[in-house]
């Protein structure tokens, strides 16, 4: 099996929890590519790729922290769970 680079390192930016990876993989293919694609860059003060990120989860909020696209600063896309789809079984 393939490993991503940083996934076993809870330091390095593509690090996902087990819990956040659970959650981020539940939701629907093209949500996660609108919310990588478009993260607000407060350097850039643009709507920015997210690239190298991974994810926690604080309360019932699931935190990407990645780098911006363009200027390659730390960037990070709160999503609230409780508004995700639920996923059909």
């Amino acid at each position: 099996m393939y490993k991503v680079p940083g996934r076993e390192n809870p330091k390095h930016p593509m690090h996902f929890t087990l819990e956040a990876e659970v959650i981020w993989a539940a939701v629907p293919k093209s949500l996660r590519e609108d919310i990588t694609l478009k993260t607000w860059c407060r350097h850039c003060e643009l709507d920015a790729p997210l690239c190298e990120y991974g994810g926690v989860m604080k309360g019932r909020a699931l935190v990407l922290k990645g780098r911006c696209g363009f200027c390659i600063r730390r960037i990070n896309q709160v999503i609230d769970t409780f508004l995700l789809p639920i996923p059909d079984n």
